[in-house]
């Protein structure tokens, strides 16, 4: 399978949460409003730390 990179411009929102309230999954929301989910990787587990 071969990997692609986007780049997206928005706001990055918590979309799923644990027990305890902490993010579980992340997403980008953009000016036209779709929503791009993050993947679950180091750069997306980086992003989540500082939410």
């Amino acid at each position: 399978m071969e990997k692609s990179r986007q780049s997206v411009k928005g706001i990055v929102l918590p979309i799923e949460w644990d027990k305890h309230g902490k993010s579980r999954e992340i997403a980008v929301m953009t000016l036209d409003e779709d929503m791009f989910t993050v993947a679950d990787n180091h750069f997306g587990q980086v992003v989540n730390h500082h939410l």
